[in-house]
């Protein structure tokens, strides 16, 4: 059998590392970058966030290597520093 998708903020927020309330608010990040999706599901059907554990991964795997500042050795944050103190 497949993976099992997670539903809702609860099961989606432990994978990440982060609270409900992080979760919700990067949705629109998330959503960016197809973490997740929404299926309407139930009696009467309602509009529920949907996702799978491997692409929260990575989205936190892309997601980290987008973040990394530009600091390297000759990189625009470190040109014309010197190591003098």
């Amino acid at each position: 059998m497949g993976e099992p998708r997670l539903k809702g903020w609860d099961q989606i927020a432990p994978v990440l590392g982060w609270t409900v309330r992080t979760a919700i608010r990067h949705r629109v990040e998330l959503r960016e970058h197809k973490a997740i999706f929404y299926q309407w599901l139930g009696r009467p059907p309602r509009k529920t966030v949907c996702s799978y554990e491997s692409l929260l991964r990575l989205f936190l795997l892309t997601r980290e290597d987008s973040a990394v500042p530009d600091n390297r050795a000759g990189g625009p944050a470190t040109e014309g520093v010197s190591d003098v103190t």
